[in-house]
C-alpha cells in the first residue's frame, strides 16, 4: 500500500511574512511616533513648570500680570524648534477650554490659571498652567493612526516661609496677630517710612526687644548674631512653645544692644560688617538726622549715627519695595521674625507668627535713646517649607504638581 502523498501549499511563507513584515514595521512606526510626542510632551513641561514659577510670584496683588508673566516664560521655557517641528495644526476644541496661542507659536496653547488653597491657618496662592497641542502620526498612519492630543500641567504654590534659619536676634510686634492685614503696630497703623527697631525711650518701652540666642543673652552673644553669624542666630522652635502656639522663641527684655556690638564686626557672611563706623568712614546715613516713628505714635529724632550702612535704601530697594536683583545678599538687610505675643517684662516665650525683611539705615548709641533706624522691604524669597501667605515681607514657592 502506497503511503499517502502531502501536498505542499506552495505561498503561505510569503502571506505569514507580509503579515508579519506589517506588524512589525507598524509597530516600529509607532514607537518612532511615540517617542516625538514624549519628547515635546517633556518639553511642554518645562514650559508649564518654566510659567507656573513665573506667575505666582506676582500673586496676589495682581492677578492680570501674573496670568501674563506665566505665559510670556512658559513659552520661553519650551524649545520652541521642537514644539513647532512635532504639534501640527490645532485640532479644536482643545481638551482645555480657554487655551490660547500666540501667534509665534500658533500649534502651541498655554492656560495660565491663579488661585488659592486652604491650609492651616489661612491660604497659599497657586498658578497652574497648562500647555498643550495636537500631534500629527508620520508612520503611524500606518495603523490609521491620525492625530494625538498632548497635554502638560505644573501647579506652582506661594506662602510664606515656615522657618527662616539665620534671623537678626530682634523681634517686631504685630498688633492683634492678624498676618493677614500686614504689619500693625500697637496703635493700629501700618509700618512704613523709617522706623525704630531697637529703642528705649521715656515711656520705657520698645517696638523690638531682643531674642534669646543659642549661646545665650550675653552682649557678646547678641553681637555676634547681629553681626551675621547664623550658628548664632536666634532659636526659633516647634516644641517646649507653652502657653504659647509654635514656633516660638524666647525674648530678653533687658536692654543688651546699647552700644551696637556686632555691627561692625566682620563675619564670613559680611566680611566688611554689616554697617561702616561714621567716625572712620562715611557711609550713606553718616551726618544725617532721620526721625523715627515709634509704636506708641510718637516718633524720635537721632541726634547724631554713629554707625551706617554704606548703601542708600534706594540703591537695595525699588520703589515698590521688593528688592531689586542681585542686591538680596547686602549686609543692611535683615530678616526679623514677627511676634502677635504681648510682651510684658522679665524674659518670656513668644509666637512666631512670620519673618519681615527690614533694611538697616543707620545706628545711634550715644544719648540717652539708642536707636536702630529701619525699614520694611516688601517681598522677598525664602527656600523653605510653605505656610498659609501673609504680607509681611519674606515668601516661598514651590512647585506642588
Amino acid at each position: 500500500m502506497q503511503p499517502p502523498i502531502h501536498r505542499r501549499q506552495r505561498g503561505q511563507t510569503i502571506a505569514v511574512m507580509a503579515v508579519v513584515i506589517v506588524a512589525i514595521v507598524g509597530a516600529l512606526a509607532f514607537v518612532v511616533d511615540l517617542g516625538f510626542q514624549m519628547e515635546a510632551r517633556r518639553e511642554l513641561q518645562n514650559a508649564a513648570d518654566a510659567g507656573a514659577l513665573a506667575g505666582v510670584v506676582l500673586l496676589p496683588d495682581d492677578q492680570a500680570g501674573s496670568i501674563q508673566q506665566a505665559t510670556t516664560f512658559a513659552y520661553q521655557g519650551s524649545n520652541a524648534s521642537v514644539t513647532d517641528r512635532i504639534c501640527g495644526p490645532a485640532v479644536s476644541p482643545l481638551p482645555d477650554a480657554g487655551a490660547t496661542a500666540p501667534a509665534a507659536h500658533a500649534n502651541v496653547y498655554s492656560k495660565a490659571t491663579p488661585g488659592q488653597m486652604a491650609v492651616t491657618g489661612g491660604n497659599i496662592y497657586t498658578m497652574t498652567v497648562t500647555m498643550e497641542c495636537t500631534t500629527n502620526f508620520s508612520f503611524g498612519r500606518i495603523l490609521n493612526l491620525t492625530t494625538a492630543p498632548i497635554r502638560a500641567s505644573a501647579t506652582a504654590a506661594l506662602g510664606s516661609p515656615t522657618y527662616v534659619g539665620c534671623t537678626f536676634p530682634m523681634w517686631v510686634y504685630d498688633k492683634g496677630g492678624d498676618p493677614t492685614n500686614g504689619l500693625q503696630n500697637s496703635l493700629g497703623w501700618t509700618y512704613q517710612g523709617m522706623f525704630a527697631l531697637y529703642g528705649k525711650w521715656s515711656g520705657g518701652s520698645s517696638n523690638a526687644g531682643l531674642l534669646q540666642t543659642p549661646s545665650g543673652k550675653s552682649p557678646g552673644d547678641i553681637a555676634a548674631a547681629v553681626a551675621g553669624n547664623c550658628g548664632n542666630a536666634p532659636d526659633v522652635s516647634t516644641s517646649g512653645c507653652s502657653p504659647v502656639q509654635a514656633p516660638c522663641a524666647e525674648v530678653d527684655t533687658g536692654n543688651k544692644f546699647h552700644a551696637g556690638g556686632g555691627l561692625t564686626d566682620t563675619t564670613s557672611q559680611y566680611p566688611n560688617g554689616r554697617m561702616v563706623d561714621c567716625s572712620i568712614q562715611a557711609g550713606a546715613y553718616c551726618g544725617s538726622t532721620p526721625t523715627l516713628s515709634l509704636p506708641d505714635g510718637g516718633t524720635d529724632t537721632m541726634t547724631s549715627v554713629t554707625y551706617s550702612c554704606a548703601q542708600q535704601y534706594s540703591d537695595v530697594v525699588n520703589p515698590n519695595g521688593t528688592v531689586k536683583n542681585g542686591k538680596a545678599n547686602s549686609p543692611c538687610l535683615a530678616v526679623v521674625p514677627i511676634t502677635d505675643t504681648t510682651v510684658g517684662s522679665g524674659n518670656q516665650s513668644v509666637h512666631i507668627e512670620g519673618y519681615a525683611i527690614v533694611f538697616l539705615a543707620a545706628f545711634q548709641s550715644s544719648g540717652s535713646d539708642p536707636l536702630l533706624a529701619a525699614q520694611f522691604v516688601t517681598n522677598m524669597e525664602f527656600q523653605s517649607d510653605i505656610a498659609a501667605y501673609n504680607p509681611l515681607g519674606s515668601y516661598a514657592i514651590r512647585l506642588i504638581s
